[in-house]
């Protein structure tokens, strides 16, 4: 039996499709997510927990005072846009959030595919929802930046992992008169003496 030539044609030319799209470059990845724009992009769900996501901040780079000061300000801008982008993602897609010293578990609304708004949801779970969110911001972290002639997109990841690293050293810096810490110590009497002392 033989088959047409017009279906070998048409397979493999969907076949290379499929491979062109399942095999983007981290630079495309991230033009496409600028295309998307700001918000939570790329959500990824696994038994009903969040594994991870990416968030997108973009803001307009003003060039009125000159680029120096335009580019700096886009910047601390479109992060500003992407932490509230981030917190009220959270606040309207999570039932539960969970932070321990080893794990963060971010709990979602439905079945994680089709998350949904729960009815029972209380104003007091909202603000718990939100003032934890707002702990795990810290847990996003800048992975590109795509900039136009007069537009900065920044993109961030989030994940349970870059959450607990990110509270491990928040914790270090808050704390750090720990046992092992050098501020506990004396500090030892020593005297130096330059080679240069008797010449």
């Amino acid at each position: 039996m033989k088959i047409p030539i017009l279906s070998i044609i048409i397979a493999s030319l969907s076949l290379s499709s499929l491979r062109s799209q399942a095999q983007e470059t981290p630079e495309e990845i991230v033009k496409r997510l600028a295309e998307l724009g700001p918000g939570v992009h790329e959500i990824k769900v696994e038994n009903g927990r969040l594994k991870s996501l990416k968030v997108v901040g973009q803001d307009r780079i003003s060039t009125v005072l000159g680029a120096a000061k335009g580019l700096p300000t886009a910047q601390k801008r479109a992060s500003m846009k992407a932490n509230a982008a981030f917190v009220e993602w959270m606040k309207s897609h999570v039932a539960s959030i969970s932070v321990t010293n080893d794990e963060t578990i971010v709990t979602m609304q439905g079945d994680g595919k089709n998350v949904t708004e729960q009815g029972k949801s209380s104003e007091q779970t909202k603000e718990i929802i939100t003032q934890k969110a707002e702990g795990l911001v810290r847990g996003l972290t800048l992975v590109a930046k795509d900039q136009k002639e007069d537009n900065l997109t920044l993109v961030y990841s989030w994940s349970p992992e870059r959450a607990a690293l990110a509270k491990d050293a928040q914790e270090q810096n808050q704390n750090p008169g720990t046992a092992t810490s050098p501020a506990n110590k004396k500090i030892p009497s020593k005297t130096v003496v330059s080679p240069d002392f008797d010449k």
